[in-house]
């Protein structure tokens, strides 16, 4: 039981939170790419690009996939139950 509890604490996240998380990835998966993009334009190597997506991709996974303190700050309450 004590496993589960910590795995449900892990995963998760708040409305808003959801939220923001698809907003910071697709920023973060944006900048990176545009980034890595002209960077292998200028350098004529197309690896820069795909390495700098997945690279991002990594970090988001890490960054945004665990339920993390800082996006459970506007949690749902719920009501209690009827009599």
């Amino acid at each position: 039981d004590m496993v589960h509890r910590f795995w449900i604490y892990l995963n998760e996240m708040d409305f808003k939170s959801q939220q923001r998380v698809n907003l910071y990835f697709r920023v973060l998966i944006f900048v990176v790419g545009l980034i890595s993009f002209i960077l292998g334009y200028i350098e004529q190597r197309f690896y820069y690009c795909v390495y700098g997506i997945i690279g991002a991709f990594f970090l988001s996974v890490i960054l945004f996939v665990p339920g993390y303190p800082w996006w459970k700050k506007d949690r749902v309450h719920w009501r209690g139950k009827r009599d």
